[in-house]
């Protein structure tokens, strides 16, 4: 893998750091004017908590996907190169594990997927008073995404193998890191969703519709009778930072395949804007989908996609460090045998 001997110059980094800019920068402007954009943004009416936007609903359904196409693909790339090791035992270990990785990570996105769909319909808590039925419907649908997974991924040359491994380690870790930051900061969070505020509102209880910006912090996650008998949950509060962005984000990990795999010439520059494109939009959509739901500010997507477009960051980096360790210490021990 030659581009692990590559040193980052300030040409090779700078497209990496322009969309830093741009979310802090968003930040910044959202800090001041979130409820104000929200109120000319969001699409609400007659009281209802979730919008009637199709385009909101829509990206409410797929806007996670990414954050599980990463851990399943990166999963199944790890799978591929543990043939190549030669610890039988550690062989065997690693396999079953990165194996039920690959399975729970498809198994968690359609379980997921199960639940918005039973509540855009008005089915709410069915999924948790049949847990154990949904957990198993959602492993039987897994199974179809794991097999081809497998197949695809199954007809990566030998030659390449350490590549992909590489990029599953960065897919993986990513992930993982992401969703850590993210959930650990909501569960000391305490900012009210916009949907629920308009609610709350709607039905009157206005001392309750407290909006805080993000400098200012909030100082409770209580329900109170009234939100209870609107059928709220603590998950009214856990507005700071969005998780739909933070696992949307993760599809700017596509930008660094044509440096992992080593692409050239024109096929690089040409593979690089298609997929800066296509990961860009796709997250600016899910971003502003979430803005038109009201289950977001400006200030929770960007940080949210700031968080986990910097564990991408870090991830490439240090995985790119440790393997250059490795193959130094691979070419010693040569050095020395001979």
């Amino acid at each position: 893998m030659n581009f692990l001997n590559n040193k980052l110059t300030f040409k090779n980094v700078i497209p990496f750091i322009i969309p830093i800019i741009i979310m802090i920068i968003l930040i910044i402007i959202g800090a001041f004017y979130d409820l104000d954009i929200n109120n000319k943004v969001a699409v609400l009416s007659n009281g209802n908590y979730y919008s009637d936007s199709s385009f909101a609903r829509f990206f409410e359904q797929i806007g996670q996907l990414p954050v599980y196409l990463a851990m399943a693909i990166g999963m199944a790339f790890l799978l591929r190169g543990v043939e190549y090791l030669k610890n039988k035992p550690l062989k065997i270990v690693l396999a079953i594990l990165f194996m039920i990785g690959l399975v729970a990570a498809y198994t968690l996105m359609t379980k997921r997927n199960l639940k918005y769909h039973a509540e855009m319909y008005g089915i709410y808590g069915w999924h948790e008073s049949h847990n154990l039925i949904v957990y198993v419907m959602s492993f039987l649908l897994s199974i179809i995404p794991t097999v081809i997974t497998l197949l695809l991924v199954n007809r990566i040359k030998t030659e390449n193998i350490m590549k992909y491994v590489f990029l599953g380690l960065v897919l993986v870790l990513a992930a993982g890191l992401s969703q850590i930051l993210v959930q650990g900061i909501k569960l000391i969070g305490a900012r009210l969703r916009y949907r629920a505020m308009y609610v709350l509102e709607y039905n009157g209880y206005l001392d309750q519709a407290i909006y805080y910006p993000l400098f200012k912090f909030a100082p409770s996650r209580v329900l109170t009778d009234e939100m209870i008998n609107l059928g709220f949950t603590k998950d009214v509060f856990k507005s700071f930072p969005s998780g739909h962005a933070c696992a949307a984000c993760m599809i700017m990990a596509l930008v660094f395949i044509p440096t992992i795999l080593e692409f050239e010439g024109k096929k690089k520059l040409i593979s690089s804007i298609v997929l800066w494109c296509v990961a860009s939009s796709y997250l600016i959509l899910v971003c502003y989908a979430r803005l038109v739901a009201g289950a977001h500010y400006l200030t929770d997507v960007c940080f949210g996609s700031l968080a986990t477009y910097l564990c991408i960051l870090f991830s490439f980096l240090m995985i790119k460090k440790l393997a250059i360790r490795i193959s130094k210490l691979i070419k010693i021990e040569k050095k020395v045998e001979e």
